[in-house]
Formats: structure tokens, C-alpha cells, sequence
């Protein structure tokens, strides 16, 4: 589980900005809340992002997906002699140089682990781990000044392993690379963290696709597409075998995948009635040319959601809102603060411009978050509404709409476009 991101001099984060999933004192909405037993810790289930468009607040989870990559690629040898893909804040002399931050704290498997890093372009400056018992923290390993180690003894796998670490690999890595336990593990945390964004349709539609394979998977994502009737009654994977690889097939093969996007061909099942309304047959239809591109973003992401809610996993979504229904995002955001239906207590962090989900009744105020750009030095930061001291008897939506809370767009509604030609 997630409890807390810090993140400073990235993108648009100028100063440190931290999201603190650990809920404050306030008497609202407990089934949103899940407890940690070992550490009797309590973390909230899920959490959102408001703000005006160009105001940062997707450099929220692109800086978790980049620390994601850097954890899960750095000792790779193919980044022997690249440069690390890290953006400083260049709207001020100062940070334009400076490495950036990147810092998580995360529960698993019956430990609370403290784990982050400064890096630029060219190399890892610093970086640290440590774990929590019962309220109380140890180290694993701090590094210094890219090659300076202080490896606890606890950390043994790490010991022997600082020379072959280069200064543009993150010693975690490397260690896991050679099959460290811990490190492994933490890795293994890192790769079940799974994001969804509106570019990468074909990857999230690919990734269903393949978990409708499984018996139990196909039961859980059909139950959750027909809770909320797109108007097909079941779906049908044919996996296209292309044959031999001749100019024709070859035309046929990128044709078929540029339409398709894979090799999956996804039919959705319709049922024919005829004029007396009895069913009389089934129609098969392509789910990326027939049905709607919300119904398409729906499948897509449908697996994603039913794999993390099973584990009890982390996932992250931009642009949460588009082309779904505001009811289909609100469906969604029940399901993570469910006890019913998230047992092992899934996280979602998403970003939306979907105000209908800011309801006393569904959100308590330390899960809605505002992104909010300065407007004139451009570095953005994040807060809460408990942070803005909104009371719980206020109009959330109409009051954020109005522009009380910060993070909507400014307009200079006194504008005339024609002023000189009409």
C-alpha cells in the first residue's frame, strides 16, 4: 500500500510537493480508510487530483511512473552510456541545475519501507532505504555523493555489489539484478504499481484481452462490463494466425493491427430480436469500429481495475474522465472504497476534471487534492481540502467551480475577438 509521495524539482514541482495518503483525525466516510494491522496504520483507499488544465497536476503521476522506470530499468545494460530521462523545474536559475527528488513510502508484505533518491540527467546523486517495526526506523543503505555506501549489516546482499553500481543505475536495482531478497522484493512492489493513461489504449486493451483468457479473470471483468450495461450480453477473443509471412500477408498483418490495435480481434455479442421482440439469434460486433470510444476505454481499462482490486495493488489513472460517463467514474471510485468489493484494499490515485465526484458522500476531504499553478513564476503545488480548511457542510463542487478552493482555470471573460475586423 501506498502512504506517502514527496517529489521536488520536477517537471513543474519546483519545492517539494508531498501526497500523504495517511488520513487525518476528521469523522467521515471510515469505509474509505483501510487498516494496516502489523502497524495498526491507517491509509486511505483512494485519492484525486483536481486542477486547471496546464496546472501540473498529471506531473503528479507521471513523476510516480518515472520513478517506477527508473527503479525497474536503471542497472540495465542497454543504459550503460544513456542519459537519464529526468526534467528539472527550467523556470528558475536555481533549480534548472539541481537533481531532483523522488521519495515513497509504502507497506508490504508485513513491512513499512522508506525508499528514494536524487538524480539528474547524468547520474544518481544520492539515495537511501529504510524500513519501519512498529513505529521505530532502520536503515538498509544510505549513498552518498553517487559512490559513497553506509550498507547496514542487515543489508547484506548489497555488500560487494557498490563497484559495479555506475552512477546512472540506482543501487536497488542493481542489487536485484543479482537477486538480492529484499531488493527483489521491492521490486516486485514497483512492478505490480500499474498506471493507465489516455495514450496507451492498445497496451491497457491488449492487457484484458489476455486476462479474459483466465476462467476466473473473464467472470470478474464480464460481471463488472455488464454491471453497468454497454448493451452487449458477452465478448469473444479471436487471436488472428497470419500464416506465413509473404507481401501480402505482410500488407494484411499491418492493416489488420493498425485497425485493431493487436492481434486480438475483440467481438462484442449482441442478441437479434425480431419484430415481436423474441430473440431470434446473436450478432458479433468489433469492439474497436462498432461500439463507442467510451465503451472501448471501459474494456480497456476494465482489466486493470478487476487485477488490482483482486490483489490489492496500486493503480494510478490520468485523465480519468475521458470519454467515460461522470456515473462509470463514480461507479469505479465506489468499487475502491468498497469493503464489499475491494477486500484486500486496492489503492486508486486518478487525475479528473469530473467534479460530480466531489460529494461529502462519496470523497472525504483529505482524499481530494488541487494542483495549482503560480501563475506567474509556474511551479505547481498540491493540497487538500483539509489543508484549505473546507468545513464538511460546505458545497464542494459549487464552491470548487466558483473558484474558492483554487485549482480551476483563469478566464478574463471581458474579451472581445473581433474587435478590429467586425
Amino acid at each position: 500500500m501506498l502512504l506517502n509521495f514527496r517529489v521536488e524539482n520536477f517537471l513543474s514541482f519546483k519545492d517539494l510537493v508531498e501526497v500523504d495518503l495517511k488520513p487525518s483525525s476528521i469523522k467521515e466516510l471510515e469505509e474509505n480508510i483501510a487498516l494496516i494491522p502489523t502497524s495498526n496504520t491507517r491509509v486511505l483507499k483512494s485519492a484525486v487530483v483536481y486542477g486547471a488544465n496546464s496546472s501540473g497536476k498529471s506531473n503528479l503521476l507521471k513523476a510516480i511512473i518515472f520513478m517506477k522506470s527508473f527503479v525497474m530499468n536503471s542497472s540495465k545494460e542497454g543504459q550503460a552510456n544513456q542519459d537519464i530521462n529526468v526534467e528539472s523545474f527550467k523556470l528558475n536559475s536555481r533549480t534548472e541545475k539541481k537533481p531532483s527528488l523522488f521519495e515513497i513510502i509504502f507497506y508490504h508484505e508485513g513491512l513499512t519501507y522508506r525508499y528514494g533518491f536524487t538524480v539528474d540527467s547524468h547520474r544518481v546523486h544520492r539515495e537511501w532505504l529504510f524500513y519501519s517495526k512498529i513505529n521505530k526506523e532502520y536503515k538498509y543503505f544510505v549513498r552518498e555523493d553517487a559512490n559513497q555506501f553506509d550498507i547496514d549489516d542487515k543489508f547484506e546482499e548489497g555488500k560487494g555489489l557498490v563497484k559495479v553500481t555506475r552512477d546512472n543505475a540506482l543501487f536497488l536495482s542493481v542489487v536485484a539484478q543479482f537477486n538480492g531478497s529484499i531488493s527483489m522484493e521491492l521490486l516486485r512492489w514497483f512492478t505490480d504499481l500499474k498506471y493507465i493513461t489516455d495514450t496507451n489504449k492498445q497496451f491497457h486493451q491488449n492487457y484484458t484481452s489476455k486476462l479474459l483468457e483466465n476462467k476466473i479473470y473473464h467472470e470478474w471483468i464480464m460481471k463488472f462490463l455488464k454491471h453497468v450495461d454497454l448493451g452487449f450480453s458477452d465478448l469473444e477473443m479471436e487471436k488472428i494466425n497470419f500464416g506465413e509471412i509473404d507481401v501480402v500477408n505482410k500488407r494484411f498483418r499491418e492493416f489488420f493491427l493498425l485497425e485493431n490495435k493487436g492481434d486480438t480481434l475483440i467481438k462484442t455479442i449482441h442478441y437479434q430480436y425480431d419484430e415481436n421482440g423474441n430473440e431470434v439469434g446473436k450478432i458479433f460486433f468489433n469492439l474497436n469500429k462498432n461500439e463507442s470510444l467510451g465503451t472501448q476505454k471501459y474494456f480497456a481499462i476494465s482489466g486493470l481495475i478487476i487485477e488490482t482490486l483482486a490483489t490489492g495493488n496500486v493503480l494510478i489513472i490520468d485523465e480519468f474522465d475521458a470519454r467515460l460517463h461522470p456515473n462509470l467514474s463514480s461507479f469505479i471510485v465506489n468499487l475502491f472504497n468498497s469493503k464489499l468489493n475491494n477486500p484486500r484494499n486496492a489503492q486508486l490515485i486518478f487525475v479528473t476534471h469530473n467534479t460530480n465526484l466531489l460529494s461529502k458522500k462519496r470523497l472525504r476531504r483529505d482524499q481530494i487534492l488541487l494542483a495549482e499553478k503560480d501563475r506567474k513564476l509556474g511551479f505547481t503545488s498540491i493540497s487538500s481540502l483539509m489543508d484549505k480548511k473546507v468545513r464538511t457542510d460546505e458545497a464542494y463542487e459549487k464552491n470548487y467551480l466558483e473558484g474558492e478552493y483554487g485549482g480551476v482555470p483563469y478566464i478574463q471573460e471581458d474579451i472581445n475577438l473581433f474587435d478590429n475586423y467586425i
